[in-house]
């Protein structure tokens, strides 16, 4: 036990001392960003897959605009990292390149650095934090996953101004945008499983898809089953089907690949109505579109397995179901 002490003493004044010693390298650093008259900012990350990458320019938007400070953006991780969770698929930053509208300021290398060591708000102790228990002020880092009820309550005619896409589609991606806007009532559901399988993120189910199946069908009104189909998106078209009920109408989207996933969620997006996985590909594939004015978008109750709490709809025609 007196060993155990010494050791964990010793990781504690380690710890520390690398504390004080970035501290000394790097608070000099800021003091010229102030001396140079640079105003303080806060600095978010943005990572991950397309959907991450909105769900963090949206937030970033909405702090800038509800603290008044400027945000800047740490786009770093491309070019460090730019990999799924498994280090496998291509993670590529594509927000300026496919949404015109988006006007996304770089934080330079050297502001990065200097913020995250000095400023950073990250809890390694959680993977997802809540940025309402989170006093935000510049100078500031946000080097994490966060949710929101303050700073994500979106303004959705501003963000699909912001996220108009510009895309050239191919014949084959014609064609089935074709075949989703030909259809009376046409449902996009939303399979996430690649590197989720096995994670903390790994929450949905047979179940949770089949009670959403069944939930749409109660719902919304038609003459005759054949007037439903069913638009099937997912990284893992084989194993999706393990996850999924029994379809009568229903056609597998497996025309892009990783690289290419915008055009997955420009389809998804002309669906009438939802049924996504905690993910936020599919939560703005929904949140986009504008088919039905009676539009219903289904949700899993929660997003992390360890999650404790219900996840709320936030939206008008949105619902959770338990998965």
């Amino acid at each position: 036990m007196i060993e155990n002490n010494k050791i964990i003493n010793k990781l504690m004044i380690l710890y520390f001392l690398k504390k004080i010693i970035k501290f000394i390298i790097f608070y000099p650093r800021y003091l010229i960003f102030k001396l140079s008259g640079k105003p303080d900012e806060i600095v978010t990350i943005i990572d991950g897959g397309l959907g991450s990458q909105m769900s963090q320019y949206a937030m970033g938007q909405e702090i800038q605009r509800l603290t008044g400070f400027q945000v800047s953006y740490d786009l770093s991780w491309y070019k460090n990292n730019g990999k799924d969770i498994n280090g496998k698929e291509n993670r590529l930053f594509e927000l300026d390149k496919y949404f015109p509208n988006v006007n996304i300021r770089k934080a330079s290398n050297n502001m990065c650095k200097i913020y995250n060591i000095l400023f950073n708000k990250k809890n390694n102790k959680i993977l997802i934090q809540n940025l309402d228990n989170i006093k935000l002020n510049a100078p500031s880092y946000l080097g994490g996953y966060y949710k929101s009820d303050k700073y994500s309550n979106y303004n959705q005619d501003y963000l699909k101004n912001i996220y108009s896409f510009n895309l050239s589609l191919n014949n084959e991606n014609k064609e089935m945008l074709n075949n989703i806007l030909h259809r009376k009532i046409s449902v996009g559901i939303q399979v996430r499983l690649g590197d989720y399988i096995g994670s903390a993120l790994n929450v949905v189910t047979y179940d949770y898809f089949n009670n959403s199946v069944k939930f749409i069908l109660n719902k919304i009104r038609y003459n005759d089953l054949t007037d439903i189909y069913f638009f099937i998106f997912s990284d893992n078209s084989i194993k999706a089907k393990e996850y999924l009920p029994i379809l009568d109408n229903y056609t597998f989207i497996n025309i892009n690949d990783n690289d290419h996933g915008i055009y997955d969620m420009y389809l998804m997006k002309h669906c009438h109505h939802f049924i996504i996985s905690n993910s936020t590909f599919g939560f703005w594939s929904a949140l986009l579109s504008d088919r039905a004015d009676d539009k219903i978008v289904i949700q899993p109750d929660k997003w992390l397995k360890t999650d404790t709490e219900r996840l709320k709809p936030k939206y008008p025609g949105w619902v959770t179901i338990e998965c």
